[in-house]
């Protein structure tokens, strides 16, 4: 027997053939029986009994069910399922359907068909990955199930495998096969993807009571009553015409859902078939991304993509990569397709608030984000959307994204609907729309949120910016002029313990003066000044720099110079990491404009040291080769050419050190140099620093003096000649062997 069933599949279904049971179903009359007499074998419950039977033929298609329910150990009093041949056939099958799973679903079927189309939302719980028949064991199926986690249940316990025996079905189960819970359903259901819709195999499987996972055992009622994950449409066609051999090819279920209008796809326009089309199909791959089937999700999508272009001859400008979690909604809305979205709302069971599974942004995020206008106010108009829906990652509401992002119209739109809070702060950085507005110099936003009258002016995000420090800042002159013309605005903001405020990072405080001194925003420090409200002479909390430090050692000339101005600087105001002045900073840094005006003063102390390495700003610019701001502090008359730093090191040093000729040349003509000094560190000569880095040009002008001494040896008793030898400075080995 167990040959026979093996190698002829077509006889499996009459090995297990009940055909005693409906044999004589011609002969039956076609009236109601009465429920009180009602008697049963109660084998096993209706649903087993029919994924055995359905297959078999009968006379009558009632006789397909009516003749299992004296086998079935249901209690059928209150399922309308009594025999009663006058119900038509499609009602009859309708009634049983919804027996089976539960009242709330779709189900379409015909008259001549035994076929049902089943819409519903589910989840997929898992995956079979074995299947074991045992004909010679009361002819049950062994099932191995991978179970995913699913998403909103049991608090994540991620991936486990359970072993379910089940009746033998018309329909073998397969590997790869789905469980599927459908909403409202106490038995999960077992189906089988066929390109844009699910094959129902088994239409209730009955599960243990008791399900081993990772972390022990769980009731499959809990396991079935987890709340929130029901979020997948689904298309199921149950089919008891097919063969097991039919029911490998796909055809005749897309026959159906075109012959009979099983999607309304034949009485749609040729724009609407192709809506539904894609929509089916997209369906599909966002219940295989949750089943983490990625690579035939993305294969689904790229389908359901190219259905939605045919239709709307639209070219989607986002990658697909990964785009499973997004619903066909959310598709439509990211990309401003109108017509796409129209339509989409217009059909029964949409959500218009469904938010995807990777960011957790509804379509009305998504559309407000990109600044979809029409879309906006189309979901808007449903008045089914959460103006105030956060998202997962930043928890950003739908007028956060759009004031960052700067779309006037659709801010207009949100505030007119009178149920956004102005002041919900985001989580990355608990900045508020105008915040956000103001740091993207987004003029017209910041005028909309101003006009609420709504607005705090001063909030402090994450790191103490206000809007107006981020305006400042970035350098958006009219943002900074409408916020400081706004009601009582302070620019001078200081926290709790009378620190300036207004961060750029968590230990650096900054007021909006700063910002725009630090970045050059000159019109900006204008606007600031004035008001009158600044104290130009604050410092900042980690690093103790005023504006003008600040402006100088950046090289912003023309804010300097507004500064200046003022005659309230203290032009000698020194820093607290290195004590530093702000012409110091601009020697250091080469700021030839920045150094000028300072010196224009007559105020500065230009042999002014630093407290960390000891060097004037003459020492700074001769290190770092800035021959113009060099020559200006000659020109004072009043540097000390010969100052030593913390090491011992002159300006001559320093040049001769990095290869500096220009400055060389400056420092030598003054003849105030000594080109002997050495260094207390190492003992070395601005001859020998030259000739150790293979410096040719500074070693040939410091030889044409005359005075340096070739043979002097430094702490190491090294000479230049050594150390241009020792690293391989051919040309300067030369110049200093022909002097030796």
């Amino acid at each position: 027997m167990k040959d026979i069933y093996e190698a002829r599949p077509a006889l499996r279904g009459l090995i297990r053939s009940v055909a005693y049971l409906i044999r004589e179903a011609i002969f039956r009359s076609e009236y109601s029986t009465d429920s009180s007499s009602r008697a049963s074998l109660n084998i096993c419950p209706l649903g087993e009994l029919l994924d055995m039977y359905h297959a078999h033929g009968a006379t009558k298609c009632h006789d397909k069910v009516y003749a299992l329910l004296g086998m079935s150990s249901d209690d059928l009093s209150k399922a309308d399922l009594l025999p009663d041949y006058k119900v038509p056939w499609e009602e009859l099958l309708q009634r049983l359907t919804k027996y089976l799973l539960c009242k709330e679903i779709s189900v379409e079927t015909w008259g001549d068909k035994e076929i049902a189309v089943i819409k519903s939302k589910g989840c997929v719980l898992g995956k079979v990955t074995s299947v074991r028949s045992d004909i010679d064991q009361d002819n049950r199926q062994h099932v191995d199930i991978t179970f995913k986690n699913i998403p909103g249940q049991l608090g994540g316990m991620g991936e486990w495998s359970a072993h379910w025996t089940l009746q033998v079905s018309a329909k073998s189960i397969r590997d790869g096969d789905f469980i599927y819970l459908l909403q409202g359903a106490s038995k999960p259901t077992i189906v089988r993807l066929c390109k844009d819709h699910f094959a129902i195999i088994i239409i209730t499987a009955t599960p243990p009571e008791d399900i081993r996972t990772n972390s022990g055992y769980i009731k499959w009622i809990v396991l079935s009553q987890s709340e929130n994950i029901f979020t997948r449409d689904f298309l199921l066609i149950w089919d008891w015409e097919s063969s097991l051999e039919k029911f490998q090819g796909q055809e005749r279920y897309e026959t159906l859902i075109r012959t009979n209008n099983s999607v309304s796809e034949c009485s749609k326009t040729e724009l609407e078939g192709w809506l539904d089309k894609a929509t089916r199909i997209w369906n599909v791959a966002l219940i295989l991304g949750d089943s983490e089937e990625y690579e035939k999700a993305d294969e689904k999508l790229r389908e359901a993509v190219i259905s939605y272009e045919i239709a709307f001859r639209e070219v989607d400008s986002y990658r697909l990569e990964s785009r499973y979690g997004q619903t066909p909604l959310v598709w439509a809305a990211r990309n401003g397709y109108y017509a796409v979205v129209s339509l989409l709302l217009a059909r029964d069971g949409i959500d218009p608030d469904l938010k995807d599974s990777w960011y957790g942004r509804t379509p009305l995020s998504w559309a407000a984000g990109n600044g979809r206008e029409m879309v906006v106010k189309l979901l808007l108009e449903t008045d089914k959307v959460d103006v105030e829906s956060k998202d997962k990652e930043y928890e950003r509401t739908p007028l956060s994204w759009a004031a960052r992002n700067g779309h006037e119209a659709v801010v207009k739109l949100l505030l007119k609907t009178s149920k956004v809070d102005v002041e919900s702060k985001d989580k990355e950085y608990e900045q508020t729309p105008l915040s956000w507005a103001a740091r993207n110099g987004h003029e017209a936003v910041v005028k909309l949120l101003l006009e609420t009258g709504r607005v705090d002016v001063e909030s402090k995000d994450k790191y103490g910016q206000t809007p107006l420090s981020w305006a400042a800042e970035k350098g958006h002159e009219v943002v900074v002029k409408l916020l400081l013309a706004h009601y009582s605005i302070d620019p001078y903001i200081t926290d709790e313990s009378g620190q300036a405020l207004l961060s750029w990072t968590m230990k650096n405080h900054l007021v909006p003066l700063f910002w725009a001194t630090k970045n050059g925003h000159e019109a900006i420090v204008k606007l600031l000044l004035g008001t009158g409200k600044v104290d130009i002479e604050l410092k900042d909390k980690e690093y103790e720099r005023t504006p003008l430090s600040w402006a100088a050692r950046n090289g912003h000339e023309a804010v300097v110079k507004l500064l200046l101005e003022t005659g309230r600087v203290d032009i000698e105001s020194k820093d607290k990491e290195y004590e530093r002045t702000p012409l110091s900073w601009a020697a250091r840094n080469g700021h030839e404009a920045v150094v000028k005006l300072l010196l224009e003063t007559g105020r500065v102390d230009v042999e002014s040291k630093d407290n960390k390495y000891g060097q004037t700003p003459l020492s700074w610019a001769a290190e770092n080769g800035h021959e113009e701001v060099v020559k200006l502090l000659l020109e004072t008359g009043k540097v000390d050419v010969e100052s030593k730093d913390k090491y011992g090191q002159t300006p001559l040093s320093w040049a001769a050190r990095n290869g500096h000729e220009a400055v060389v040349k400056l420092l030598l003509e003054t003849g105030r140099v000594n080109v002997e000094s050495k260094d207390n560190k190492y003992g070395q000569t601005p001859l020998s620093w030259a000739a150790e880095n293979g410096n040719e040009a500074v070693v040939k002008l410091l030889l044409e003096t005359g005075k340096v001494d070739v043979e002097s040896k430094d702490k190491y008793g090294q000479t230049p000649l050594s150390w241009a030898a020792r690293n391989g400075h051919e040309a300067v080995v030369k110049l200093l062997g022909v002097k030796h």
